[in-house]
């Protein structure tokens, strides 16, 4: 494969990422708005703490397969029977891994079971037993797959059972009365999809694998690149850990500590609002930026071709947060229109702005990864982990209040990303397309004009 054909692959891995997101966000958001109609408050909350706990786990237990499986596929594929032993020993240790976890996926469950007096619903917790095998399984065949740019074959296969389970659960919902039943089937249909993706991309799996294989095969030095590649996951696990300590899933809980339900209710909405922006973009690009940048240095490829990656990559990103932006200010300015309190539309104005700065920050990241640039990596982690610590030790959050710990949280991630930003131009001289953000900034504002002026006359025309 040459740069020609990368690119082109790249550009379909993320548009083929984007719609498969939008086939899950809609298939998702119409599943929830049903079921909560449908379900009274426990059951329906022992449907959604059950995907939860699940994802949670999952990211616990991923031993930084997200970066470092397709940081190193393409080194594999030079040798055939180098790259079948790889992908079958992570689908082994992966496995090993679930079921070691078992049971501490049965505390958690028996916990939140407890807390949230959802001790009737135990026996569906424990089912989701299952679900947790083979999400966690899939997980594993998703990343090889979108190492090598094959989202086509794994996304259409992955919207195929998706539509399935839709289909299934839609009929359940309409069709069945009793709630315990009806949770029983929404269970057993997410297992059935599950199943049949994992068993067509399981068949397609060796096939694909086999036709990436260079026609010429090499030698490689495989025990140097098993130890580079435990030492980059374990790297990159303690990096996807640290970071997750200031995402929803920590934040929420803690600070209902700290603040109280009602407060902690207010960040839980505006955060989700800013989720929504930030997981397009986060979701359009998956793995393709470590993917790309991957196959680039294994190609042996010098500092003009980077250049040429770096930009694909940062004028795709830059494509989708941009508009992103723009529709923030506008929902912003009129939030007096949509009703809601002032101090949430400042949070998640707060939280989109960081989130959509760091997307754009994050092709240096994703270079020094992939350079295994770890020393730089740690200088640029340093400020956030002692504010991690500053935060999880003291009392400070009390003190200032939730606006200013939120400030003072995003604001460290975007100073980390900054850094990361700063050491990686100089290092390795990768320059940002400043033109082409410009440019497009500038049609985004015309674009929100617009936006802004057609919306006026409809307000007028209605009032």
């Amino acid at each position: 494969m040459n740069t020609k054909e990368l690119y082109l692959k790249f550009a379909q891995g993320v548009n083929w990422n984007a719609f498969l997101y939008f086939i899950y966000k809609i298939s998702a958001t119409l599943l929830t708005f049903l079921l909560y109609n449908k379900l009274d408050s426990k059951t329906f909350s022992t449907f959604a703490n059950l995907n939860a706990i699940m994802f949670l786990l999952l990211l616990w237990i991923d031993f930084g397969f997200q970066k470092s499986i397709p940081r190193f596929c393409p080194f594999y594929a030079k040798n055939s029977n180098d790259l079948k032993i790889f992908i079958r020993s992570l689908l082994t240790f992966k496995i090993i891994i679930l079921i070691l976890a078992l049971p501490l996926y049965m505390i958690l469950v028996n916990q939140f079971a407890n807390i949230l007096h959802l001790t009737e619903f135990k026996s569906y917790f424990y089912a989701g037993v299952i679900l947790l095998l083979l999400e966690g399984i899939i997980s594993v065949i998703r990343l090889i797959y979108h190492a090598y740019f094959w989202q086509k074959q794994f996304n259409s296969m992955n919207a195929m059972s998706l539509m399935l389970e839709i289909l299934i659960d839609l009929g359940c919902i309409l069709l069945i009365p009793n709630q315990y039943i009806l949770l029983a089937i929404l269970l057993i249909s997410k297992i059935v999809s599950r199943i049949v993706l994992l068993v067509l991309s399981g068949i397609k799996l060796p096939t694909l694998s086999h036709n990436i294989v260079q026609i010429k095969e090499q030698e490689i030095d495989v025990d140097q690149l098993n130890k580079n590649f435990m030492t980059h996951s374990s790297i990159m696990w303690f990096n996807t850990n640290i970071k997750s300590l200031t995402e929803r899933n920590v934040l929420v809980p803690l600070f209902t500590h700290i603040f109280g339900p009602a407060v902690a209710n207010m960040f839980k909405v505006a955060n989700d609002g800013a989720l929504l922006f930030y997981r397009i973009v986060i979701k359009s690009i998956g793995t393709a930026d470590t993917a790309l940048f991957a196959h680039i240095d294994s190609m042996g490829e010098g500092k003009e071709t980077w250049q040429v990656a770096f930009k694909k990559l940062t004028t795709k990103i830059a494509a989708l947060v941009l508009p992103l932006l723009g529709v923030v200010c506008v929902l912003y300015k009129y939030k007096v229109m949509i009703k809601y309190d002032n101090n949430v539309f400042l949070i998640f104005l707060l939280i989109s702005i960081c989130f959509l700065m760091e997307v754009m920050c994050s092709p240096y990241e994703r270079v020094l990864e992939v350079k295994r640039d770890y020393v730089l990596l740690t200088c640029a982690y340093t400020p956030y982990i002692i504010m991690v610590i500053i935060l999880l030790t003291t009392n400070i959050m009390t003190c200032i209040g939730l606006f200013h710990s939120i400030t003072l949280i995003h604001g460290v991630r975007l100073v980390s990303s900054l850094i990361m930003l700063t050491l990686a131009r100089v290092k390795y001289g990768l320059v940002y397309p400043v033109k082409y953000v410009c440019t497009l900034s500038l049609y985004i504002y015309i674009g929100v004009y617009i936006l802004d002026k057609l919306i006026n006359q409809i307000c007028l025309f209605v009032l």
